[in-house]
């Protein structure tokens, strides 16, 4: 199955993940340690899309590196920190 890479584990991250997600497999990477093991353990981001359950083809990573690994990827980050988030 293709993989979409989301850089942005934010509401707009998110929404777009679970969307994409429903024929693809989604990795989102983002830098809060929180978000990303709520997402994979418990489907969920109650921080930035409260009261969703997200779909189980939708794993999180604070690794950018595994951005490598998909064919499509998608910035879904603020544009103040585009430049912090790109130079890593």
């Amino acid at each position: 199955m293709t993989s979409v890479f989301i850089i942005g584990a934010g509401s707009f991250g998110t929404a777009l993940a679970q969307v994409w997600s429903k024929t693809l497999d989604v990795t989102i990477y983002g830098n809060n340690n929180k978000v990303i093991y709520e997402i994979n353990n418990k489907k969920t981001n109650e921080k930035y899309l409260s009261g969703i359950k997200l779909h189980k083809n939708i794993v999180a990573t604070n690794n950018l590196s595994e951005v490598k690994q998909s064919k499509i990827i998608i910035l879904a980050i603020p544009s103040y920190a585009v430049k912090e988030v790109l130079k890593n």
